[in-house]
C-alpha cells in the first residue's frame, strides 16, 4: 500500500507540474536560433523634404508554445529591436536609402517550452530600402508603397542529448546536453508594404497599411542528425499596422504604430506590437 501511495503522489505531482509549465519532446537533437520579430513599416509614411534620418524601437509580444512536437521550431524571438535608416528623394515621388537593425539575446524570449539557449548573443541586418508616394494634387490623402531587403545575421546552436530521457524531463537541462555545432547564417529577409495616409491637421497624419514579410524558422526539436542549422526564410505572413505621423515646421518627426503579425509558424497565438520612430527631414 505504501508503494502504491508513493507512486500515486509522484504521478499526481508530475501531472500538476506538466500542466503548469508545459512539456517538450526529449529528442536527440535540439536547435535554437536568435531571430528578429516581424514589425510594422515606417517607410510608407511620406517624406516631407529631400533627406530623412530616423531611428526606430519596436516591441512585439511573441507567442509561446507550451507543448511543442517533434519538428517544431525552437527560436529566441527578439521582442525588442532597434532600427536606423537614411533615405533621400530620387524623384518627386520616389525615395531610396538604407537601413540597419540590431537586437540582443537578453531582449528576446523563446517561442517554445524547452528551447535551449543560443551561444551567439546578437542578431543584426543591413540592406537597401525603396518607397513610392502618390496621391491626388492638393489632397490630404496619399498612398505609400515600400520595399526593403535585409541581409540578416542569425546565430544558431545545436545541442545533442548525452543522457537517457526520463519521465521527469519536461523542458531543457544543459547538464543533459552538449553543444555539437554553432554558427551564424546570413539570411535574406524582405518586406513589401502599402499604406494609406490622411492628413487631419497641419503636420499630423493618420495611416493604416499592411506589410508582407518572410521570416526565419528552423527544425528545433529533432531526432535526426542534420547538417547545419536547418534555418530557412520560408515562414511567410502579413503584418497589418495603424498609426500616426507628426512633422514639425522644423522637419522633426515622430511616428507611432501598433501592429499585429499574422500567419507566422514561429509565433503562437495572437501577436501584438508597437513601434516608435523619431527622426528629421532635411532640405
Amino acid at each position: 500500500m505504501t508503494t502504491r501511495l508513493a507512486c500515486f503522489v509522484l504521478l499526481t505531482a508530475a501531472t500538476t507540474g506538466l500542466a503548469a509549465s508545459g512539456c517538450a519532446p526529449q529528442t536527440a537533437f535540439r536547435r535554437s536560433a536568435l531571430v528578429p520579430a516581424p514589425t510594422g513599416e515606417h517607410l510608407t509614411a511620406p517624406i516631407e523634404r529631400n533627406v530623412q534620418f530616423g531611428g526606430t524601437v519596436s516591441h512585439t509580444d511573441s507567442g509561446y508554445e507550451s507543448f511543442p512536437a517533434v519538428g517544431d521550431p525552437a527560436l529566441h524571438v527578439a521582442r525588442t529591436q532597434m532600427r536606423g535608416h537614411v533615405r533621400f528623394k530620387a524623384g518627386p515621388n520616389v525615395t531610396l536609402g538604407g537601413e540597419a537593425n540590431y537586437s540582443h539575446f537578453e531582449l528576446s524570449e523563446p517561442n517554445s517550452y524547452g528551447t535551449p539557449p543560443v551561444t551567439g548573443k546578437s542578431t543584426w541586418g543591413v540592406g537597401p530600402v525603396f518607397s513610392l508616394h502618390v496621391g491626388p494634387d492638393k489632397s490630404d490623402l496619399s498612398f505609400g508603397f515600400s520595399g526593403a531587403l535585409q541581409l540578416q545575421s542569425v546565430p544558431w546552436t545545436i545541442w545533442e542529448r548525452t543522457t537517457p530521457a526520463t519521465i521527469t524531463d519536461w523542458g531543457f537541462d544543459e547538464a543533459d546536453h552538449e553543444v555539437t555545432a554553432e554558427g551564424t547564417d546570413l539570411i535574406l529577409l524582405t518586406r513589401v508594404s502599402g499604406a494609406m495616409n490622411y492628413r487631419i491637421y497641419r503636420g499630423l497624419s493618420l495611416h493604416t497599411g499592411v506589410s508582407f514579410q518572410n521570416h526565419v524558422v528552423n527544425i528545433g526539436f529533432d531526432d535526426q542528425d542534420r547538417q547545419g542549422s536547418t534555418l530557412t526564410a520560408n515562414d511567410l505572413g502579413i503584418v497589418p499596422y495603424v498609426g500616426a505621423h507628426f512633422v514639425s515646421d522644423e522637419g522633426f518627426y515622430v511616428l507611432a504604430q501598433g501592429y499585429t503579425p499574422i500567419g507566422y509558424e514561429q509565433l503562437r497565438g495572437v501577436q501584438m506590437g508597437g513601434m516608435l520612430t523619431i527622426g528629421a527631414d532635411l532640405e
